[in-house]
């Protein structure tokens, strides 16, 4: 009888330890297995987004180089024009073609080429002149936030020229979109 009963007493013991273990391992592999899972595809989502930022990035910047890079040469352009234009006597052939083109845009409605012509011969004429400092060399040299006082200084001069965004990010060496931040929180301190 006592064979029987702590036969009986093992058996419940073994039935209660297995639907104990049973309930513990099927809660955490249940869990366990669904967060992996989730931490697996919110790990490669952010991997696929990093690489498409990147590749993105990438393309932009190359883009901003060939621009910069078009932009140049268009200005080497221009001021080879301007310096042989009087020297081949062609003024009046070119000034017929602006008058025709001043009849026609202003015929559209549109700005006349003259009047642009001669905005951008005044932001040209105009010498860049970076506001002065008061501060040594050696200070500007070493102190970051004179550094930047002054690249805000000289954006702040080229945009109150009149120059565009992307003219004036060429000059200082900077994005389009760092040349725009300073001008609008310069614009905000102002108000």
């Amino acid at each position: 009888m006592s064979g029987w009963l702590s036969l009986a007493i093992t058996v419940v013991l073994l039935v209660i330890v297995y639907l104990v273990l049973n309930r513990t391992i099927t809660v955490r592999t249940t869990q366990q297995s669904a967060l992996d899972e989730i931490k697996r595809e919110v790990g490669a989502i952010i991997t696929e987004l990093n690489a498409t930022s990147e590749r993105n990035i990438e393309l932009i910047e190359d883009r901003i180089a060939t621009l910069e890079r078009l932009l140049e040469q268009a200005d080497r352009r221009i001021g080879a024009l301007r310096r042989d234009l009087p020297a081949r006597g062609a003024t009046g052939n070119y000034s017929e073609l602006g008058s025709k083109m001043t009849i026609k845009r202003q015929a559209d409605g549109e700005a006349s080429v003259q009047d642009e012509a001669r905005e951008e011969a005044r932001i040209e004429a105009e010498p860049v002149r970076p506001t002065p400092s008061p501060v040594t060399s050696e200070r500007t040299a070493s102190d970051p936030a004179v550094a930047r006082r002054s690249l805000r200084d000289r954006v702040r001069g080229l945009y109150l020229q009149g120059l565009s965004l992307e003219r004036i990010a060429s000059i200082v060496g900077k994005t389009v979109g760092e040349v725009e931040l300073i001008v609008s929180l310069d614009e905000g301190t102002e108000r």
